[in-house]
């Protein structure tokens, strides 16, 4: 055996007994043995904010350790994802996160945003996806997304589009429409979805695109009127309210939910957070609790959470060079 060959052989050996060890070596330790922060990189009353505080909720019942919600918002998501990306791959610090605060902020914004999704994370765990609704004021004379798009054609420049968040689902949507129909609706950007639906309820924009869970306070008080869905199937709160696709606009564009954390973090820590996520989130209460947010549960290890960051990425970037939402 000649020196190069053996030491690939010792190589080997050592990487087999580490990849042996460390699994014991974590199960022997005691996770959490101290309070985990989940950052939440969106401000209070949104759907992420929500479903990130359920499962702190539930997820602190089976550590018997504090899981502490906090919110970091702000640059559409960045700051909080930062916050995470540059802490210890411990485990206590995690990240509950949507596309738009790390798969597509990169994309958009490529020189504001220091972190790179694929790079300086690690995937832990797919939670759901949520159908994006558009809806606009009951005062504009339209009916459905085709009637607003002749609208928005006839009066160029003089409605207003509330953006939730930089990257989010709505905000792809919508420029996806603005480019396939050339309709000339002005932008106004907003550091989350509590922020745009109340501008949208005090009648600064005459549409918003968003979640059910966002959207439902302007659809109780009657203000806002559901005009599409930029999804693959109709909601079910609105079975009369067709798909984009239905209306001749072939957009889809949902919303997922899952958590990450620092990029380096053990594998077997990895999976005994998923799991025990996982086991916080199931159950047929759970599921309702969900589902009245608006949010379909798909429950997925971090195989399935690395696909969707990679999707947000691929779908993100070529959409972004179409609609020119690419900022130089």
């Amino acid at each position: 055996m000649n020196t190069i060959t053996r030491r690939k052989a010792i190589t080997n050996s050592l990487l087999t007994m580490v990849s042996l060890v460390a699994p014991l070596s974590f199960a022997q330790s005691e996770y959490p043995a101290r309070p985990v922060r989940l950052v939440i990189p969106y401000p209070p009353a949104g759907p992420t904010d929500s479903l990130g505080r359920l499962l702190a909720q539930k997820l602190s019942a089976i550590w018997k350790h504090p899981i502490i919600a906090e919110n970091r918002p702000g640059a559409g998501g960045v700051i909080g994802a930062q916050h995470v990306a540059t802490s210890k791959p411990d485990g206590y610090t995690l990240l509950f996160t949507a596309g738009a605060a790390t798969g597509s902020s990169e994309v958009i914004n490529p020189k504001n945003t220091p972190f790179r999704a694929l790079q300086d994370f690690t995937p832990i765990m797919f939670i759901g996806v949520q159908p994006t609704l558009m809806v606009v004021q009951t005062s504009l004379p339209v009916k459905d997304l085709k009637e607003f798009v002749e609208l928005a054609k006839a009066n160029p420049g003089k409605f207003n589009y509330g953006n939730s968040a930089t990257g989010s689902a709505g905000h792809f949507a919508f420029n996806m429409l603005k480019v396939m129909t050339g309709i000339n609706v002005v932008e106004i950007p907003f550091a989350g979805s509590a922020p745009s639906n109340q501008a949208f309820a005090q009648g600064h924009v005459e549409t918003i695109m968003g979640s059910l869970l966002s959207i439902n306070p302007n659809l109780q008080t009657g203000q806002a009127k559901p005009i599409g869905v930029a999804s693959s199937e109709r909601m079910e709160g609105f079975p009369n309210v067709p798909t984009f696709k239905e209306q001749g606009f072939g957009i889809e564009w949902d919303t997922w939910y899952g958590v990450i954390g620092p990029a380096g973090m053990p594998i077997p820590l990895v999976e005994k957070i998923s799991v025990d996520m996982v086991t916080a989130l199931e159950g047929e209460q759970t599921r309702l609790q969900i589902d009245k947010m608006g949010i379909t549960r798909r429950l997925g290890g971090r195989q399935r959470m690395y696909e969707a960051l990679k999707t947000e990425v691929e779908q993100a970037t070529k959409v972004a060079r179409e609609a020119k939402m690419v900022k130089e």
